[in-house]
C-alpha cells in the first residue's frame, strides 16, 4: 500500500491459523490501521489479494469496528496500565516492556 511516492505497507505473504487468536502490534505510523483498512475493503491494495480459506474476503465474510481510544490527559503509560484491573494472570509489565520497549514514564 503506497500513499503518493511513500510505501506504507508491503507485505509479501503471511498466513494467519484459524486455531489461534491474533494481535497486531506496532508503533503510531507502522501501518496497522492501513492493514485492516485494507483487509476491509475500506482502501483498495495497490497488488495482491486477501483470502480467508482460500476465498476472496468481501464486507459479508468479516466484522471491522473501529474504536477511538480515550486516554486521560496528563497521565503516563504506567499510570494508565494500572487503573485497569488485570484479570490476566501472565500478564507481566516489566518482561512486556523488555520486549517492546514501551516509554511508560512519558505522558501519554
Amino acid at each position: 500500500m503506497s500513499f503518493g511516492e511513500r510505501v506504507v505497507l508491503n507485505i509479501d505473504s503471511f498466513e494467519f491459523s484459524t486455531a489461534n487468536i491474533h494481535g497486531i502490534v506496532g508503533l503510531n505510523g507502522s501501518g496497522k490501521t492501513t492493514f485492516f483498512n485494507l483487509i476491509a475493503k475500506h482502501l483498495k491494495p495497490a497488488q495482491g489479494t486477501f483470502l480467508l480459506n482460500g476465498n476472496l474476503i468481501n464486507r459479508e465474510t468479516i466484522a471491522f469496528l473501529e474504536t477511538v481510544n480515550f486516554f486521560y490527559s496528563n497521565i503516563t503509560g504506567k499510570e494508565y496500565l494500572e487503573i485497569f484491573p488485570q484479570s490476566n494472570q501472565y500478564f507481566d509489565l516489566p518482561e512486556i516492556n523488555k520486549l517492546f520497549q514501551l516509554p511508560l514514564n512519558e505522558i501519554i
